[in-house]
């Protein structure tokens, strides 16, 4: 079972990212809770539900189940985290927010700030790594959207397969740039609305990140760590943080 958990604290406007992870949670077909920051070090308590598939079920009287086949032996978790109205004031607690689950092993998703809900239709991955094709999360995403896929290529953005992700340029990320005129018109070109950035945590985890590149960014931003060894859960969880 997939847990999506809101945690709040950090800024004002912080409610404006809830409809992002409502939406994700439908998607998904998994419950959303609130959750505090204080209680990061303890994730399996403290949790307030806010809305839940059965309920939803029981009240539509049909079902939204997951497209994603899921069993109780399958383990793995993921934290959304929503940008502030004013980044220049907390990009730095955001980058340590990232840095901190990203060292634990768990991929984390960077919204910016009220940015809605429409499901992802294309996504374009900043390059590659270990385990990238077989991993989890990946697997949600391609399984329930179908999405698009594209690579980086001199300067423009190039459609591919999803059976060949594995072999994009695994150094693509460090010459990524956000607030470059060229890169965005490639991204609203091919409406990217999300970007994946696949990080070795067996290597330094996020020296080929430019964070002042990247903080530019309109659209949702996925880390997500390989090689790692997964984190001790009782079950899958997915946390929110905004």
């Amino acid at each position: 079972m997939l847990d999506l958990i809101y945690v709040t604290h950090l800024y004002p406007g912080k409610e404006k990212n809830l409809a992002y992870a409502l939406g994700l949670a439908k998607a998904f077909s998994a419950p959303l809770s609130l959750f505090s920051s204080a209680r990061l070090d303890n994730p399996s308590s403290g949790k307030i539900s806010i809305w839940s598939p059965d309920s939803e079920v029981k009240r539509s009287g049909s079902s939204n189940e997951s497209k994603f086949p899921r069993t109780q032996k399958e383990l793995f978790s993921l934290y959304l985290l929503g940008k502030p109205s004013q980044p220049a004031k907390n990009s730095l607690q955001s980058y340590r927010i990232i840095q901190r689950l990203v060292d634990l092993g768990f991929p984390i998703l960077w919204l910016p700030f009220n940015y809605p809900f429409r499901g992802i239709k294309s996504v374009l991955f900043a390059g590659n790594g270990p385990g990238l094709t077989e991993n989890k999360v990946k697997q949600l995403i391609a399984a329930n959207f179908l999405p698009r896929v594209f690579q980086v290529m001199n300067s423009t953005l190039t459609r591919i397969h999803w059976n060949n992700i594995s072999h994009i340029d695994q150094d693509t990320q460090q010459g990524l740039d956000f607030s470059c005129p060229s890169l965005n018109a490639e991204l609203i070109r091919n409406e990217i609305d999300l970007t994946v950035y696949p990080i070795d945590s067996n290597v330094s985890p996020f020296s080929t990140i430019d964070w002042r590149g990247i903080s530019s960014a309109q659209h949702p931003l996925l880390f997500l760590p390989l090689g790692a060894q997964a984190p001790r859960t009782s079950r899958q969880e997915a946390y929110s943080t905004a």
